[in-house]
């Protein structure tokens, strides 16, 4: 007689519906496969019914946090400021009366793509200077390069913004987009008065906020923890943006607790801790851009997180990755 054979369907196991593995076995090649059921242990059937309702569960968790807006990460809004701009684009002319004397100045931005070249020792050079040229009234009045000799943009945008950063005095200001090595966009200000360009200053990103009362927000990465944007406030005071200071920047982030932390009652080392535990969710609340965020718990509780160097939790002495989930970097 030959070899007993074992064919084994669907890859030798079928689940039948009577609760049992179903092997098919046949002693010969002429023989037809008897079905030969094995009952499936009890154990296994409940653990997969207690797999099957701790993954509903979590579901249903993760479906009631992001209802009641502790969903893990940025809330889920639109980016950006309002702004009192108007965006022109290079190369068509724009009239407008930029110092209040009742004559509209005829403005044109040219922009072009970089030309690298090469020095004498086969150093490449960009000329920069040659890729952006401002003109009021048909004069040159603007090339890459400010009063002091510095480059002032270095991927020049094709686009300039023409804003009225104080409604109250007769000024309307000139502003320039810079999209960076890596889209690390800045807005470089200018004001004209009575034939004279003047350098106020410049801000991060090109997402500023410009209402009119004097100030510019702008939407700024901030220097701890992780990628997430806190907004700056520039105050334009003799000509000049200067950054006013805040004690505590706001921010909306939410993240999960990957171990158990303890939490400063106040921003001071010193203070009484309270625990928050592995699991649980915090709303990050603010930070000083320095080394303090304000955090707040699913129940109420606010209290401070201190951070070391750049992404240290100093109350555990751990990165931020080994503690927190839903963190955000970028390059």
């Amino acid at each position: 007689m030959k070899k007993q054979l074992i064919i084994l369907l669907s890859l030798g196991i079928l689940l039948g519906s009577s609760g049992y593995i179903v092997h098919m076995q046949a002693h010969s090649d002429n023989e037809q496969a008897i079905p030969i059921e094995k009952p499936i242990l009890q154990e296994e059937i409940i653990g997969q019914a207690s797999d099957n309702i701790h993954i509903k569960q979590e579901e249903a968790q993760q479906a009631d946090d992001e209802e009641k807006g502790w969903k893990l990460g940025f809330p889920e809004k639109i980016f950006g400021l309002e702004t009192n701009g108007v965006t022109y684009q290079g190369g068509e002319e724009v009239k407008a009366d930029l110092d209040g004397d009742g004559v509209l100045e005829s403005l044109q931005y040219k922009v072009r793509e970089q030309q690298n070249d090469f020095g004498a020792n086969n150093e490449e050079v960009t000329n920069v200077e040659e890729c952006m040229k401002f003109f009021i009234n048909g004069k040159e009045r603007l090339t890459a390069e400010n009063a002091e000799g510095e480059l002032l943009l270095e991927a020049p945008s094709k686009e300039f913004i023409i804003v009225d950063i104080d409604e109250k005095d007769d000024y309307k200001e000139i502003g320039f987009i810079d999209e960076g090595p890596s889209a690390d966009y800045t807005t470089t200000y200018f004001r004209y008065d009575h034939g004279k360009l003047i350098y106020l200053g410049m801000t991060y990103d090109d997402r500023n906020g410009v209402l009119g009362d004097g100030k510019i927000i702008s939407s700024e990465r901030a220097s701890i923890l992780q990628t997430w944007w806190i907004d700056k406030v520039y105050e334009l005071k003799n000509n000049i943006l200067q950054e006013v200071p805040q004690e505590l920047y706001e921010t909306d982030f939410v993240v999960g607790l990957l171990r158990e932390v303890p939490i400063y009652q106040e921003k001071d080392e010193m203070s009484e801790t309270f625990t928050v535990k592995e699991g649980e969710k915090i709303r990050l609340l603010g930070t000083d851009n320095i080394s303090w965020i304000a955090i707040e718990t699913q129940d109420g509780r606010k209290g401070w997180i201190k951070i070391d160097e750049y992404s240290t939790i100093h109350s555990v002495g751990l990165d931020a990755l080994e503690v927190f989930e839903g963190l955000c970097y970028a390059g």
